[in-house]
């Protein structure tokens, strides 16, 4: 009986089992990557319900009408009535060119 130890097929082996996890755990970084850039992307194209819910909070007062301070007459009027207001008393102020 041959009771030899064949260094060189444990080294094959080895070397083979060492080249086969480094070639799995570079592609499971790759799929992790990937993953994680279509998420990043998923992100950036459904915002937060957070900030969905405080953008449509902000159109509706611009858009409303409400008494802010009652005491000293302070009211909110909607954005496109002030902006029509700012430029009335504006085109009155100046003066017309010839």
């Amino acid at each position: 009986m041959d009771k030899e130890v064949k260094v060189w097929q444990i080294s094959l082996i080895g070397l083979i089992a060492v080249v086969v996890v480094v070639i799995v755990v570079l592609l499971l970084q790759v799929l992790y990557v990937r993953s994680a850039e279509r998420l990043a992307q998923q992100d950036l194209l459904q915002p937060p319900a957070e900030l969905s819910r405080l953008t449509a909070d902000q159109q509706a007062r611009l858009l409303e009408y409400r008494i802010i301070d009652p005491e000293n007459n302070i009211v909110s009027i909607p954005i496109d009535l002030a902006q029509q207001l700012v430029l009335r008393e504006l085109s009155r102020s100046q003066p017309a060119k010839e």
